[in-house]
């Protein structure tokens, strides 16, 4: 028979979320231990030479100087983000590798609200990319692919599918035929030669003038959905899932792509949206994967991409 403390042992045990499998495995948690001060040091090399090149003509920003202008963005931006990077990598060494590694994730996991953690990450995301949207990108369309999104909306914005070119501009429509616009210069109508389903969004968010907060906010569902794919699969698991949107969370790519208009972050929000449908054949919701695949395929170009 156990014994009175045994139990509550026991019990402490089983309320404590579970560890995810590969901190509990020694072996493989020593080479991802190495791997990380592995990249800690690479960085801690790469700010010396930064800091370095400041020093000789090569980083310098002189006209003179016929050197590859990379040595001279390595040197005044680098050693920053090489910093974090080396810090980020001994900090997770530390927290999900090390000897004592298992009570740290344990207290982390659980005293964080699973549900409560991801929301703040998603309203994190929304509120980097929007920001992010004005004050790196400025609010400003720069390319042909993110313009014709807005194109379209516009179109799509009077009820229309296609828009006719107006009178005075006729004669030279065809010089004024913007990358990738279809043009009919029997009748003097352009659209864009993207599929509709992304401009169609932005002409909900165009409406009500927020055009600009329509990635930030598929930045956000997309952190949803993944965290639903993760409980999905591993639904004993609960770090499983925090560890998945906190890595997505935390891509530079992810969120700086969320501050354009391209149609990426909607590609991304979609297919996972998706995957959370498909991962529960026991539910409804599975049958509603086929036509949501519908609208990813009509997001962009998929023959292209």
């Amino acid at each position: 028979m156990m014994t009175t403390t045994e139990s509550a042992l026991d019990q402490e045990d089983a309320a404590v979320p579970p560890v995810p499998d590969f901190i509990l495995q020694s072996g493989r948690g020593r080479f991802a231990r190495r791997i990380l001060l592995a990249v800690a040091a690479f960085s801690l090399l790469g700010i010396v030479f930064a800091l370095w090149l400041r020093g000789v003509p090569a980083g310098q920003r002189d006209t003179r100087n016929f050197f590859n202008v990379f040595y001279v963005l390595f040197a005044q931006h680098e050693p920053l983000g090489l910093g974090v990077v080396a810090l980020f990598s001994v900090a997770s060494g530390w927290l999900c590798f090390g000897r004592n590694s298992r009570p740290h994730w344990q207290k982390l996991t659980s005293s964080i609200s699973e549900r409560r953690a991801m929301v703040w990450i998603a309203v994190a995301v929304f509120l980097i990319a929007a920001a992010g949207t004005h004050l790196v990108c400025h609010n400003y369309a720069l390319t042909a692919d993110e313009n014709l999104a807005d194109f379209q909306a516009k179109i799509f914005l009077h009820g229309k599918m296609q828009a006719e070119v107006p009178q005075q501009w006729r004669h030279v429509e065809g010089m004024l035929r913007p990358t990738f616009v279809d043009h009919a210069s029997a009748n003097h109508m352009w659209r864009s030669s993207y599929l509709p389903v992304y401009a169609a969004m932005r002409t909900v968010f165009q409406s009500v003038q927020l055009q600009s907060l329509l990635n930030p906010f598929l930045a956000a569902v997309s952190i949803i959905a993944l965290y639903g794919t993760a409980r999905n699969l591993w639904p004993e698991r609960k770090g499983n899932a925090l560890v998945a949107v906190a890595l997505l969370a935390t891509s530079s790519q992810f969120l700086v792509m969320s501050m354009t208009s391209y149609a990426m972050p909607a590609h991304l929000a979609l297919n996972t949206i998706w995957l959370w449908l498909y991962c529960r054949p026991d539910r409804r919701s599975f049958y509603l994967a086929p036509f949501l695949g519908v609208l990813a395929i009509g997001l962009h170009q998929p023959i292209v991409h």
